[in-house]
């Protein structure tokens, strides 16, 4: 993959797929979808959709880092790449983040201060402030998008002295062994405050649960596995091929892998399909590794996946059909606001979670419908004039007779 523009086959697909299913578990949970059965894929396990994204976000912005490391291109410019970052998280993220203080929080000086964390991306720090806003609880995770926008470069040091793509993804093993062993070292840090969690808030007490965790660096071990994507990625790149007989078929042996990575994440979420559910269990129990989301199998599946759609022949399209690449480009804007609209809409449609089935249909469909239009009009009006004033900003200065004066800086896994 000589070409970081070139387009990854599936990802757009992938990332609506995440981002539709988180907001199918937070409408799953304001509905009070039973805990049990399949019905547990989206009341329980909808959060894994923020895995895929940040896996999506290791894949996508490590690609240079990659392509520089095996002599394919200059090195990344830390200032270019931090401004580029910076303005597509930015100014989405502020928005909605002002408008939940405004709407929803009490006028506080714990307010303030958790205003004032958000707003620095230090959020994270503290289990008073984890959560940017009571109303709009997914905003934690941006604050620690960011923070892998600022490991990336520091990690990818060590990535350049590898110059070889299977020592490279040796050390992609040894930092997910070292971010284990620190994470087993955070049990006997959670802040004193365990004893204190029932006289705090239903939000508290999920963030002292959450958070030693639920870091940035914890987390960082599933943007790493985005990273091996990329790096597999760039060992193997798509090519066209010569038209053939055998190249006319609908469906090659990537097909095959992305079907297989689908069931092995179908059996990781609800182990009830496999008859060995509880050795499936084991291989991700969070009290065994102490790490969240289903960490190292479900993240490994995303990124088989991943690679494999890229080369599928048929199944890395139908992921990529219009209207999932829609969704996909609104992704963001459709993460900031959904819970915004779910909480207005019970505020404004107070019985609409206990109306006939078509009331309950009416509010999901209202709920969609203004939650896409929210993510538009954030997409179209505030994240796009501020790329686009960064791009025109890039094609006025000099010329860099580098590979990388052209290149167009990857989405993350939230774009």
């Amino acid at each position: 993959m000589r070409n970081e523009t070139q387009r990854i086959q599936g990802a757009d697909g992938l990332r609506a797929c995440a981002c539709l299913w988180v907001v199918a578990h937070h409408i799953a949970m304001q509905f009070d979808v039973s805990q049990t059965g399949w019905r547990s894929i989206i009341r329980i396990h909808g959060a894994l959709g923020v895995a895929i994204f940040f896996v999506l976000s290791g894949m996508l912005l490590s690609l240079p880092f990659w392509q520089a490391a095996l002599g394919e291109r200059s090195r990344p410019k830390i200032g270019s790449y931090t401004m580029a970052r910076l303005s597509r998280i930015v100014p989405g993220y502020v928005l909605c983040l002002l408008a939940c203080t405004f709407l929803f929080a009490d006028r506080t000086a714990a307010t303030g201060w958790r205003l004032l964390a958000s707003l620095t991306f230090t959020n994270w720090l503290h289990w008073r402030t984890f959560f940017p806003t009571p109303v709009n609880a997914p905003l934690w995770s941006i604050s620690v998008e960011v923070c892998f926008y600022l490991i990336l470069p520091l990690w990818a040091f060590g990535l350049y002295r590898t110059r070889r793509i299977d020592l490279g993804l040796a050390y992609i093993f040894g930092t997910q062994l070292l971010i284990v062993i620190l994470q087993r070292c955070f049990l006997a840090f959670n802040f004193a405050a365990t004893n204190t969690a029932l006289t705090l808030d239903p939000l508290h007490v999920i963030a002292i649960d959450w958070l030693p965790a639920k870091n940035p660096l914890g987390l960082f071990a599933h943007f790493l596995f985005g990273t091996a994507a990329a790096g597999l990625l760039v060992r193997w790149p798509k090519r066209e091929t010569v038209v053939t007989r055998s190249s006319t078929r609908l469906f090659n042996i990537f097909d095959v892998i992305v079907l297989a990575c689908l069931a092995g994440m179908a059996i990781d979420i609800y182990p009830k399909l496999f008859p060995l559910a509880g050795l499936i269990q084991l291989v991700d129990a969070t009290h065994v590794w102490y790490m969240f989301y289903h960490w190292p199998l479900f993240p490994a599946l995303v990124t088989g996946l991943l690679v494999a759609l890229h080369h599928s022949r048929c199944l890395g399209r139908l992921f990529d059909n219009p209207a999932f690449e829609w969704t996909a480009k609104l992704s963001y804007g459709i993460y900031l606001w959904h819970m915004v609209v779910l909480e207005l809409l019970l505020r404004h449609w107070p019985g609409s979670l206990t109306e006939s089935l078509i009331g309950q249909v009416a509010y999901v469909c209202a709920a969609v419908a203004i939650t896409y239009s929210l993510a538009a009009a954030s997409f179209y009006f505030v994240e796009q004039p501020v790329m686009n004033r960064l791009k025109r900003r890039r094609e006025s200065t000099p010329a860099n007779p580098t590979p990388s004066s052209d290149r167009r800086s990857p989405e993350p896994g939230f774009a």
